[in-house]
């Protein structure tokens, strides 16, 4: 242990941005050197791409600029714009292409890379719904639709933000009726995921997608898409049936997850990094893992959902228990646990919103409570979204 410890987080994202600034006390008062790793000059809230695919908020108002650190609102935090090459667990050292750093304390909460290319021909055929380039091209092909079938697909867990897969495809639908012309008649509608139908709100949602006239197809794992064929080939399921190969005129999916490259020998089978779900420790000393770079299995058996909610709330136990350590003459944390308790806006059809409460550990199973069905909820989304922007920059976000 240095004289003053040594704390660098990877990764500007939720988790880092809100580790960060909760950190940057300890900074300013000189108790500990603060280093926040992030390979992009800019920060872009997936959250915004169902917005920008309405045509609510501009693409060019999405990204937020680090500007090197001097936008963020933790000015006693270094702010190094660079590429994490290695980490050496052993020697407590991470390797950028610029410098080694030397920790004390690691905080992994860089978020997941995409892997499409576990299933083949999924990149070449599916818009990513979590990248803004492909929601733009998703958005100019619905411009072109002339009618056929449009499936939003889920084909390997886990994935990003829960809601979405729901969120887009009733998005789509009612883009498509107030097109009108008859093109919602002329489209078939389908949602394919590998799990029992659509989470969270399992039986909410079927009953949205059946008022709206999507159909479900559960429990199908995709294991190939037949570019030249634009066909789901799927494997079999967890209920042990495997489902009928499946036409599509236009594809929505959510990629399967990754930790970069980089970090790949820290990562189990899922290739993410093993965490606990409450302390979000490592098997390494010093080393925490959190975010969509985590693999957090829960006491009642699922891997914890991925969302900027639950990033924030792991970021706020994490500092809290990093500044007892600090503090500490015994160097013991604070006890702190991430509870997996958070709320979200989320979209269900037809312009309206509602909120979903969740508590992950709150019992022998997850909790979800949905609040009324409002137009207000798409607009409260939105706020929170600049709302946590605001926490981090100093720039209030243009949309």
């Amino acid at each position: 242990m240095s004289v003053i410890p040594r704390i660098v987080v990877l990764g500007g994202g939720f988790a880092g941005l809100t580790l960060c600034t909760q950190l940057d006390a300890l900074a300013s008062e000189g108790l500990a050197q603060v280093t926040l790793v992030e390979r992009t000059p800019s920060m872009s809230v997936g959250g915004l791409n169902q917005f920008v695919l309405r045509r609510q908020v501009h693409a060019s108002d999405v990204p937020m600029r680090y500007s090197g650190g001097t936008e963020l609102r933790c000015p006693s935090v270094r702010f190094l714009c660079d590429e994490v090459t290695d980490i050496n667990v052993k020697e407590r050292e991470v390797h950028t292409r610029s410098e080694v750093l030397d920790y004390d304390y690691l905080a992994i909460a860089t978020g997941a890379t995409y892997a499409p290319e576990v299933i083949p021909g999924l990149a070449t055929s599916a818009y990513n719904i979590c990248s803004l380039q492909d929601t733009l091209q998703l958005r100019d092909a619905l411009d072109r639709f002339q009618g056929g079938r449009i499936v939003m697909s889920i084909p390997q867990l886990p994935y990003k933000c829960p809601p979405a897969p729901q969120e887009f495809i009733l998005i789509v639908e009612t883009l498509l009726r107030e097109a009108g012309n008859g093109l919602r008649e002329k489209t078939d509608l389908v949602f394919t995921t590998e799990a029992e139908g659509p989470f969270p709100l399992t039986t909410f949602f079927k009953k949205r997608f059946e008022d709206y006239g999507i159909r479900i197809v559960e429990f199908a794992p995709v294991k190939e898409v037949e570019t030249n064929k634009k066909r789901l080939v799927f494997g079999t399921g967890r209920d042990g049936n495997c489902a009928e190969p499946m036409s599509f005129d236009l594809l929505m999916a959510t990629f399967p997850l990754a930790a970069p490259s980089a970090f790949q020998s820290l990562c189990d089978a899922s290739r993410l990094i093993p965490s606990d779900p409450r302390s979000m420790r490592t098997e390494w000393d010093g080393v925490w893992a959190l975010g969509d770079c985590a693999r957090m299995i829960l006491t009642s058996g699922p891997m914890h959902p991925k969302a900027g909610g639950f990033a924030v709330v792991q970021a706020e136990a994490l500092a809290e228990n990093l500044e007892a350590l600090v503090r500490s003459d015994s160097k013991s944390d604070a006890g702190a646990e991430n509870l997996g308790i958070s709320k979200c806006d989320a979209e269900v059809g037809n312009n309206e919103g509602a909120m979903v409460s969740v508590n992950l550990m709150g019992g022998p199973t997850s909790q979800f409570d949905l609040g009324p069905v409002t137009k207000e909820a798409v607009e409260d989304k939105l706020q929170w979204i600049r709302d946590s922007l605001e926490v981090w920059f100093k720039k209030k976000p243009k949309f």
